[in-house]
């Protein structure tokens, strides 16, 4: 009999110190944060409103702005990938899904040592297909070139003459619009930059 109750007394006291511990290692590992309200956002010199249960805070010496709504007062768009997880603010990687179409040329231009050329825009449209390539000609199909998407956000542009010669581009889109930017490099200093624009054809 005893036996039985040291038994059932050390069974019951395992338990409590059992118990007790997790309730002391809890205890150890709960921290209490302050959070201070109350922060004004001043843009270029306008006040930022924000909706009531989405302003900005501090915490641990942080300050936390709520992302669309900053984005959206600069004008800037944003756009959330859930599956990578990955905010985007203005340009996001193009894909071959968001490029499949035809596009129309709107602007093309080049960069040079800082300095922006406008040049001419011939009466142009490319038609990508589903796998993110397209094939297109150049004055009265003087020249032919081929575009690749070889990844999210990356051209190559090639010619069939010139097969060591490809051009890696990157491609994003904006907005509505298909910004493709070609760069020009040699001994690793980019020296020239192509930018051709393009909007999707109704």
């Amino acid at each position: 009999m005893k036996t039985k109750e040291r038994m059932k007394g050390f069974v019951v006291g395992f338990a409590l110190a059992t118990i007790l511990s997790a309730t002391a290692v809890f205890a150890v590992n709960t921290t209490t944060l302050e959070v201070i309200h109350g922060v004004n956002v001043v843009i270029n010199g306008d006040t930022i409103t924000f909706d009531s249960g989405n302003s900005p805070f501090i915490a641990a010496g942080h300050t936390f702005l709520p992302l669309r709504a900053i984005a959206d007062a600069l004008n800037i768009p944003v756009y959330w990938d859930a599956a990578t997880a990955t905010a985007y603010l203005g340009t996001r990687p193009a894909t071959a899904e968001m490029i499949h179409g035809t596009w129309r040329v709107v602007s093309v231009e080049s960069i040079a040592q800082g300095q922006s050329y406008p040049l001419h825009v011939y009466e142009q449209t490319m038609t990508f297909n589903p796998d993110g390539t397209v094939i297109y000609t150049l004055l009265d199909d003087i020249d032919m070139f081929r575009w690749t998407l070889t990844a999210p956000g990356a051209l190559i542009l090639s010619h069939p003459d010139y097969p060591d010669d490809d051009l890696h581009t990157t491609a994003n889109i904006l907005d509505s619009r298909l910004v493709l930017r070609a760069y020009e490099e040699y001994y690793d200093v980019v020296f020239l930059t192509f930018v051709m624009t393009m909007e999707r054809e109704e």
